[in-house]
């Protein structure tokens, strides 16, 4: 396995776990996870990742990186460093597994929103093509619905710049893999209401990102023109929101909408069914609390 000593103190980045990695094993494969070298890494302009929202603005950007890789029999992993710091980027330096046919990282970073300080998850996706070049997007995720994404272009210009230190690859720890990463593909979700027993049916698209310490993820469901961000610890994942709501009599009001859903202790990969609760909490003039109990089953990839 790669990984054997610490990682080096600048690779602040982490990386996406819980997927399987894969190794350089053909020829086709060896030339697809061929990461080395100075490239010119071109960010995109800025757009919000919520559905039906217009792009925030024109701010593309561009800076040399340079990439060094390293394969074993069972993973592939790439250290890559800016050659001048790119300020659109959370971190100068970063660390990329190759899986599922990406080269992937992800960080958690502290953020604003608003005027409300929050905690950001970076997640880069890259996807190998032709001549060197590599195109996907960056993504920046919190809890708090400041979620925005970039398209990717990340062309090789030149062998690597050894004016620029870039930290071994086979010296990165080995990743921890997450069970949660499963939480992935298409689900249905069925809410019960405790009260009346009444149920609603939702249907979401499901991915999950794990940080390769393995003790973080996050999860992105979108559907029905939203895109709602849940956060993964210690066994479960969380959402929470308030937000503006009306009385049934038409009054203002605001609401707390809280969730949480449980790892199952023996679950297959991808994870084909889950149990959670939803709360409901309306503010005066017509406070009230309304319980959920929550069924996920998935239905497809």
């Amino acid at each position: 396995m790669i990984g054997r000593i610490s990682a080096a103190a600048l690779l602040t980045a982490s990386v996406l776990a819980g997927c399987s990695s894969k190794p350089a094993e053909d020829a086709e494969t060896k030339e697809a996870t061929s990461f080395a070298g100075t490239y010119k890494f071109e960010l995109g302009a800025v757009d919000a990742v919520d559905a039906g929202k217009d792009s925030l603005g024109d701010d593309a950007a561009s800076a040399d990186l340079v990439v060094k890789s390293e394969c074993d029999e069972d993973e592939c992993v790439a250290s890559a460093v800016f050659v001048e710091p790119l300020a659109e980027m959370a971190s100068n330096s970063f660390t990329l597994d190759y899986i599922d046919d990406k080269w992937v990282a992800v960080g958690i970073h502290p953020a604003t929103c608003g005027e409300q300080q929050a905690e950001e998850f970076k997640v880069l996706q890259l996807t190998p093509g032709e001549d060197g070049q590599f195109n996907g997007s960056y993504t920046s995720l919190t809890d708090s619905d400041c979620n925005v994404q970039r398209m990717v272009r990340v062309t090789r210009v030149g062998d690597a710049d050894e004016s620029v230190t870039v930290p071994d690859p086979f010296a990165m720890p080995d990743r921890v893999r997450n069970r949660a990463a499963g939480f992935t593909g298409d689900y249905q979700f069925e809410l019960t209401n405790q009260a009346d027993q009444k149920q609603v049916s939702l249907d979401r698209k499901v991915a999950t990102y794990c940080v390769r310490t393995g003790d973080r993820c996050v999860t992105v469901m979108t559907g029905q023109d939203r895109l709602l961000t849940w956060t993964f610890e210690e066994g479960q994942w969380n959402y929470t929101d308030n937000g503006p709501a009306k009385c049934a009599d038409g009054r203002e009001t605001t609401v707390a909408d809280s969730s949480s859903l449980a790892l199952p202790e023996e679950a297959p990969t991808p994870i084909t069914d889950m149990v959670g609760i939803r709360t409901m909490v309306n503010a005066a003039p017509c406070p009230s609390t309304t319980d959920y109990s929550v069924n996920a089953k998935r239905t497809g990839d």
